[in-house]
Formats: structure tokens, sequence, C-alpha cells
């Protein structure tokens, strides 16, 4: 415990001169009395701590997040970038031409390799997705290796992996 002697403070100013400004840091008078801290009688093991119950390390979190201990993700969905077609599933609002279903499939390549709108899983679409995401019409590439035709809302075989006018809607999860 504390044996009550001398402060370790002697009352002056801690940095021996003036504060910014002219003032005095620390003129040793109001909350510095140039007493020990301790007035060395025992704890009454009131107030702070009664020594039952749990102690739960004081008021010291350690750092940890405020909010139950979940942190926020940071790699939300960036929305301005998507469409939702429902069931975790989004569409990209871009959809460019890709004549082969070699280039379709590189397109969706390049959007997963960049992590497009916080998203990693970016594929052709399946027939049932295609017809859900908004576009402008046209031919567009499948997973199957088939097009979607907007027209006629049925997919299309290809000749050899190639289709005139063919465009690719990307999606991901």
């Amino acid at each position: 415990g504390d044996t009550g002697g001398p402060a370790a403070d002697d009352g002056a100013a801690a940095d021996g001169g003036a504060a910014e400004g002219g003032a005095a840091a620390d003129d040793g008078a109001a909350g510095d009395d140039g007493a020990a801290a301790d007035d060395g009688a025992g704890d009454d093991g009131a107030a702070a701590d009664d020594g039952a119950g749990d102690d739960d390390g004081g008021g010291d979190d350690g750092g940890k997040p405020t909010n139950g201990g979940h942190t926020r993700p940071t790699n939300r969905v960036d929305e301005t970038k998507v469409h939702k077609l429902g069931g975790g599933v989004y569409s990209a609002k871009v959809t460019s031409p890709a004549g082969t279903m070699a280039a379709a499939k590189k397109i969706c390549g390049s959007l997963r390799n960049k992590s497009f709108a916080n998203l990693k899983k970016w594929r052709l679409p399946t027939e049932a997705e295609a017809k859900k995401a908004p576009k402008p019409s046209g031919k567009y590439w499948l997973k199957s290796g088939e097009a979607f035709n907007t027209a006629t809302g049925n997919s299309i075989k290809t000749l050899r992996g190639s289709i005139s006018g063919g465009r690719v809607v990307c999606v991901s999860n």
C-alpha cells in the first residue's frame, strides 16, 4: 500500500514556465495541493471496487469495438454500380459488346479481378438471371454457352462460340 510519504509533485509548475499564451501551465494551486495522492489511510473497499462479484477488468475495453464486438464490413456492395436481382445476386449496370464466348468470359474475369463494386465472384449469368437483369435489348451470353435474346425472351444456340452483335452482362453473388 501507500506509506503516506511525501508527494511526488512538489507543487511547482510542470514545465517551470509559461504555457502557450503566456499563462502558467500549472501554478501549483487549485487541483494540486502538493500532498500525496493517497492520504495513507487503508482502502475501505467501497465505491471503486467492493471486492465482490466479477471484475470486468475496469473501464478499458482494450480498444475493442463498442458495437457488441462486431466490426462493420468495409467491403459493402457498391449499389451505384449494380442492380439487385434477388437472392444475393447482382448484375453489373454496364454491358459490353462480346462477339465470342471467350470475350464474354474475359470481361467477367476482369470484373472479378478488380472486385468490381466490392464483389468477387463475377461470371456469366444463367438464363433465369439474364431474364431478371435490366439491360438494353440484344443477345447476351449465358453461362451455358448459349445466348439470351431479349427480343424473344429465350436462349438461342450459338455458332462455334460466336454470335453477331453479342453482348455480355456479368453477375455476382
